[in-house]
């Protein structure tokens, strides 16, 4: 059977805006107190912000823009360069104000070096910590020859794009700390956390943050989300329940692929808490916000 295409609108979630009917009351007295100053300029509305989850498998690359502004999360591997360049193009932009590297493993930092290559970006923002392996170098290379701003992230950092904003959060973990807690690679733990504010509307990104970091991520506060991208690519990991809890997002994106799926025991925990599931795996996930909602599909 082909592939449908799925859509849904998020409205704003309860004790985060006002109710419907306080919103209609508002409105009604709004048009009351104008209505004697016939002649006055509407406000323009913003331009629509736009979040893409690209299918490059068990990899992440998120592309966030809006009018003459875009921001890359992570590049996928090394041979989703090329496909997420031509996305970028597809869509009529033809530079980056930022690239975020979350963390450096290869599904997340493998196509930088091509975005880099063929792409200009203003400043690529990524962990503070050196990373191993051929990906890492190559990402170092071409960041140096592009002549791209690094900026290594230390404290919390607010980029605005469009009228939208983005908070860089790192981790204040470090690599001994981590292995000592029984992981047996570190990186994960130290995925920079970004948050996404787009008038009410809020997405929160995690890299792919496993326990320790989500503790970390829970003692800070301020998770509450419309959308979550969930970290690790669907892998259950304990710190998921208190995650959600937190949370409370009403969809989650997981960048997953066939060959390598979401957990069941995920999947089951997302289905208990009525959770709206989206699968990079499925296509690609493309969300839009226009003020009263997002806008999810995927073809």
């Amino acid at each position: 059977m082909g592939r449908r295409e799925r859509e849904r609108k998020i409205g704003l979630c309860p004790g985060r805006c006002l109710s419907a009917v306080c919103l209609v009351l508002a409105s009604c007295l709004l048009m009351a107190g104008c209505g004697a100053q016939a002649g006055t300029e509407e406000k323009e509305e913003a331009a629509p912000f736009h979040v893409t989850a690209l299918k490059v498998g068990k990899a992440d690359a998120l592309l966030l823009w809006t009018e003459g502004e875009a921001v890359l999360l992570d590049a996928g591997e090394d041979d989703d360069g090329e496909e997420v360049l031509e996305y970028i193009e597809e869509q009529g932009i033809d530079s980056l104000k930022a690239m975020i590297i979350t963390h450096f493993d290869k599904d997340h930092v493998g196509g930088a070096d091509k975005i880099l290559e063929g792409c200009p970006v203003e400043t690529v923002y990524y962990p503070d910590y050196e990373g191993d392996g051929k990906q890492y170098r190559q990402f170092c290379e071409a960041l140096e020859a592009s002549g791209a701003a690094g900026t290594a992230v230390r404290t919390q950092t607010e980029l605005p794009v469009g009228e939208a904003s983005l908070v860089i959060s790192p981790s204040a973990l470090e690599p001994e700390e981590i292995l000592a807690g029984g992981e047996k690679e570190y990186d994960n733990d130290l995925s920079l956390a970004v948050r996404l504010s787009c008038g009410e509307g809020r997405m929160l990104f995690l890299g792919d943050a496993k326990e320790q970091r989500i503790e970390e991520l829970l003692q800070e506060g301020d998770l509450a989300c419309d959308v979550l991208k969930l970290p690790h690519h669907g892998r259950y990991n304990d710190g998921l329940p208190d995650l959600l809890s937190a949370a409370e997002p009403e969809a989650v994106i997981i960048c997953c692929s066939d060959k390598n799926p979401p957990e069941e025991e995920t999947l089951a925990l997302l289905a208990e808490r009525g959770v709206d599931v989206w699968e990079t795996r499925n296509g690609n996930i493309e969300l839009c916000w226009k003020g009263g909602g997002w806008e999810i599909r995927q073809e």
